[in-house]
């Protein structure tokens, strides 16, 4: 991912895919250099440090922030616009179990991103 987003300093990573994979995606990314955002659809604190844990250990989680250099959890419309507004890069994460990106998510989510160049599939769904 590092390599496909050079000179891209602020993705946002998101799908209907695995968890885990966004996770991770957005860790790389971030670790790349790279001010990097997950979106989120649950944002309850006891989900957000969670899924913090998950990330980068408990003990980061426990602080409820999101570190510099690290990835940030992204959750609500006025936060994920705010996220689209600046991306340059976007990670799309997409799995057998939760099917494709709906046309009218992706219309959304590039429709605002204006600064957008940048778009990496991560799936696993085959082709027909």
């Amino acid at each position: 991912l590092g390599i496909i987003f050079t000179g891209a300093p602020r993705t946002v990573c998101f799908g209907p895919g695995g968890e885990e994979i966004k996770l991770c995606a957005a860790k790389i990314s971030a670790k790349s250099g790279a001010e990097t955002k997950v979106v989120l659809t649950n944002g309850n604190e006891r989900e957000l440090r969670r899924v913090r844990a998950l990330m980068y250990g408990r003990e980061y989680a426990e602080k409820g922030i999101d570190g510099t250099g690290k990835a940030a959890l992204t959750v609500g419309i006025d936060a994920v616009g705010e996220a689209l507004q600046s991306c340059e890069a976007a990670i799309v994460v997409a799995d057998p179990s939760s099917g494709p990106p709906t046309d009218g998510a992706l219309r959304a989510i590039f429709g605002n991103a204006p600064n957008l160049r940048h778009v990496a599939l991560l799936s696993t769904l085959r082709g027909g």
